[in-house]
């Protein structure tokens, strides 16, 4: 595993490096990325800061109590599915915040590390290209993979992110996120 992080750190780094280099990833994140230059996004952020304390988080989970209450046992009947792959099923709002991480031990233990939580802020603004800001701003499912990320921090990880569109309202994003190498690109 740490060869392959090696070779996507070191993809992800020729990335920031030779920007002409963008032009290879798909045009949605080809376009997050060059607006997340355009935020001046510390793109060498090692965590992710943007986390809420806990009395805003349990706000935002009370303002969200009913699509929680939707979202939880398909979320939990997912997680049972992919236990022990290293996958995390997050549950967002529309912002997106993270509202709910659910997944085994082993993959709560990672998400915990690599400050993908609850309460965990996903703004592109914020952090750069990831999957849950584009499901967000695109209105539809969306990948991102290991270098596809703008900022150093999510690189050890891929996402897949959908939309939660109810009356032609984005009301939140449903995700499954692990680290890069159990994912294929």
């Amino acid at each position: 595993m740490a060869t392959a992080y090696r070779e996507i750190r070191s993809k992800w780094e020729e990335l920031h490096r030779n920007q002409q280099l963008i032009k290879e990833l798909p045009m949605d994140i080809q376009d997050s990325w060059q607006r997340s230059m355009q935020y001046h996004i510390d793109y060498r952020m090692k965590t992710n800061p943007y986390i809420c304390t806990n009395r805003e988080l349990g706000a935002l989970q009370e303002n969200s109590a009913h699509l929680i209450s939707l979202a939880l046992p398909i979320m939990e009947n997912l997680s049972r599915f992919v236990a022990g792959t290293g996958f995390v099923v997050l549950l967002a709002d529309a912002t997106p915040c993270a509202l709910k991480v659910i997944g085994d031990r082993d993959a709560l233990a990672w998400a915990t590390k690599t400050h993908l939580v609850e309460g965990s802020m996903w703004q592109e603004n914020l952090l750069g290209t990831n999957a849950g800001s584009l499901a967000k701003d695109l209105g539809r499912p969306v990948s991102v993979y290991g270098y596809e990320h703008f900022s150093l921090f999510a690189v050890s990880s891929a996402a897949s992110c959908s939309p939660i569109i109810y009356h032609n309202k984005i009301i939140g994003i449903i995700a499954m996120v692990a680290p890069f190498a159990r994912v294929s690109n």
